[in-house]
């Protein structure tokens, strides 16, 4: 009886920390954009062009833009390119939309001198807004299953207690109450 305890608070333990998860996802999603977007400014900004060759380095770039800083590295590698900047409390705060702005300057700086798709910037924010309500979507039923699992476990569990060396009175064969009484034991006990 122990072991059975033991395992349905394991189970319950885990669908409340698998709600919580998708819970959090939730309000993640629900702030996916900030409130106000007035904050977002378009800025200048000089970038060298062995940053745009080298992944590392131009994710460090990006990483280091904000309204706070401006890097202005003028020089006769660098190019001039306008990026979308976030104060680094909307950063912090709305990190899914900091993650779009974040992809919108990549494509922004590997296309500078041409006109901005707004197909393609379209594009990479629904592609975000689908990666975080796909990460939802995976997880919503997961404590439903936990517990369907806990449930069938505890049917099998049930069913070792049955005494199947049934009394024969006549021509009839029948299984005790009490063996009985230890499958629904063991179905009831578990979630």
């Amino acid at each position: 009886m122990t072991f059975e305890i033991i395992f349905i608070l394991a189970l319950v333990v885990l669908q409340v920390f698998v709600f919580f998860n998708v819970f959090f996802k939730i309000k993640s999603y629900q702030r996916f954009f900030p409130s106000s977007f007035k904050e977002i400014q378009i800025k200048k900004f000089f970038i060298n062009k062995a940053v745009l060759s080298e992944p590392d380095q131009f994710e460090k770039y990006l990483n280091s833009l904000s309204n706070e800083v401006q890097i202005i590295d003028e020089s006769k590698d660098t190019e001039q390119v306008e990026l979308l900047v976030i104060p680094n409390s909307t950063k912090a705060n709305h990190s899914h939309f900091s993650e779009v702005i974040k992809s919108t300057n990549a494509y922004l700086c590997k296309n500078k001198g041409a006109s901005a798709d707004f197909g393609i910037l379209k594009d990479t924010c629904e592609r975000h807004l689908e990666k975080v309500d796909n990460e939802i979507g995976n997880l919503i039923n997961v404590p439903l299953y936990i517990g369907l699992g806990g449930t069938f476990i505890g049917i099998i569990i049930g069913l070792w207690g049955i005494d199947f060396s049934a009394t024969t009175a006549g021509t009839t064969t029948t299984i005790s109450s009490a063996s009985i009484g230890q499958l629904l034991n063991g179905v009831v006990s578990f979630p």
